[in-house]
């Protein structure tokens, strides 16, 4: 289990979650749940609605306002 070195991330980070209702999703909720509230508080973790496995591929917009917004930090997160 990979999760629990989220704890020890230094730099910001930005986890991005495809839609579990779509057709694949590898974080379970729990999973998902672990992962926020193991981040460093300079990270941030979003899930995409609407999104499959291919994030950027599917939602490309949804994943650049992300990408964008968490570069440049004073821009709220989609």
């Amino acid at each position: 289990n990979l999760l629990p070195l989220l704890a020890q991330v230094t730099v910001p980070t930005l986890l991005l979650r495809a839609d579990p209702k779509q057709d694949y999703s590898t974080l379970t909720e729990e999973e998902w749940l672990q992962a926020r509230t193991m981040l460093p508080s300079h990270s941030h973790a979003l899930q995409i609605e609407g999104a499959s496995h291919s994030i950027h591929r599917n939602r490309f917009s949804a994943f650049m306002q992300a990408v964008n917004a968490f570069l440049h930090e004073g821009t709220e997160l989609v």
